[in-house]
């Protein structure tokens, strides 16, 4: 299925869904849609009009979507217009075709899914050791041929042509590389169930469980289009997280978010957020992390910047998000002890004035200094210091990289700034 049909199927269920639950007739809002001075028949919407009514509707759809959705349908007749029950039609097909096209897929990643941690179990392997072995190029993801090997070490049992239905599904970015959070994160889908429904699940028979994890798949497929949606208007409106939440809305990092805030967050975005899609973001910031008693706009902002959906600087040139906050912990590291970029590349060095630094040398030190920075984020910073695929960085590389991506951010970030008013 084309990803550039894929957004139009989802929002057909979702305007279906609504018109479902508030027990609406296709009939009944052609005629509350239709403009009173309208020269078009009874039951029947110009493009304008039906745009208009789609974002009276509250449906979930941005802007862009309606007027792509009203572009594509076929308006006849001597007004141009199109009837209540062609809309219907559209709608339902596009619906159901997605579900078709999508229930093979599920079904196989589901199959996937259950094979992967029984295999793990069975051999007693950590997911993190397996992805970084088979990491060929060290990149921070695994290419397919990385992927296929990973499961064929393991002893999966799936044909060639099905695990490459699987990594496409993994690869949301098209990046043709699958990314260790991206493996955990699906892999861990059963896991995951089973942990919300404490000891009930684990007297279940394994037919529940699948069709339990079935429906989880339907749920976590509906969120990370939202999060697509969002980083996809993020990047058009070139704005971040922090100046909607700090500089708009006026929240500070330390306070609470619930459902309601996070609403008021993506009303900024022109994006519909239901309570409960609410309350499963909610959900995945709070699984992200674990140690916090309750949940704050900082670890919403983080989550969502982990996930590489909060995209900042377009303006300046593009920089990754988990770059540049690695960059930042780094940079807040050296001011603290008063050192320059150079001298931390000294101390790393160990004097030893070979010119050039490791990876293994990076990641012992940098973590030495008690960053709070994840292996595998630090693993990309060095990658991206390393443009000649080394293993190894020079004073320069470091030097230039680090100050590079520090003055594109501006100075002190929004939430720094924004932390010492709260603490004030």
């Amino acid at each position: 299925m084309q990803r550039d049909e894929n957004w139009l199927y989802q929002a057909c269920i979702k305007i279906h869904s609504v018109v479902l639950q508030k027990g609406l007739s296709y009939k009944r809002l052609f005629t509350q849609w239709r403009d009173k001075q309208s020269k078009t028949q009874a039951g029947r919407l110009t493009e304008r009009e039906l745009a208009q009514g789609l974002k009276r509707l509250k449906a979930g759809l941005t802007a862009d979507e309606i007027e792509k959705l009203c572009g594509a349908l076929h308006y006849d007749g001597k007004d141009t217009s199109v009837s209540a029950l062609d809309f219907e039609k559209h709608v339902i097909d596009c619906a159901r075709k997605l579900e078709t096209e999508k229930s093979f897929e599920r079904m196989i990643l589901q199959e996937w899914i259950v094979q992967f941690n029984d295999c793990l179990e069975r051999g007693g392997a950590q997911i993190e050791r397996l992805f970084y072995e088979h990491d060929s190029e060290q990149a921070g993801g695994l290419t397919f041929p990385d992927f296929a090997g990973l499961n064929e070490q393991l002893g999966l049992c799936m044909q060639r042509k099905d695990l490459q239905r699987i990594f496409g599904i993994l690869d949301r970015k098209r990046t043709k590389r699958v990314r260790l959070e991206d493996l955990k994160g699906v892999a861990s889908l059963l896991q995951s169930e089973e942990d919300r429904e404490q000891s009930s699940l684990a007297s279940s028979g394994p037919d529940n469980l699948k069709g339990l994890g079935g429906e989880e798949l339907i749920r976590r497929q509906e969120l990370n289009d939202v999060y697509e949606k969002v980083k996809e208007t993020l990047e058009s409106l070139n704005l971040t997280f922090e100046t909607i939440v700090y500089s708009e809305l006026k929240y500070l990092p330390t306070q609470l978010v619930n459902a309601k805030g996070l609403q008021q967050v993506f009303a900024r975005l022109e994006i519909v957020l239901t309570k409960n899609e609410a309350d499963r973001v909610l959900a995945d910031v709070r699984q992200a992390s674990p140690g916090e008693p309750a949940c704050s706009f900082k670890n919403f902002i983080d989550f969502m910047t982990r996930k590489r959906i909060n995209v900042a600087f377009v303006d300046k040139g593009f920089i990754d998000p988990l770059i540049a906050q690695c960059c930042q912990h780094l940079a807040r590291a050296k001011d603290a002890q008063g050192l320059t970029f150079e001298q931390l590349f000294s101390i790393f060095d160990g004097g030893a004035g070979k010119g050039t630094l490791s990876k293994e040398n990076f990641l012992t030190c940098a973590q030495g200094l008690e960053l709070d920075i994840a292996v595998e984020d630090l693993m990309e910073l060095f990658n991206y210091m390393d443009e000649r695929s080394a293993n190894a960085v020079s004073k320069v590389q470091l030097v230039d990289a680090l100050t590079f991506v520090t003055n594109k951010l501006g100075g002190q970030s929004f939430l720094e700034a924004q932390t010492g008013r709260g603490l004030s």
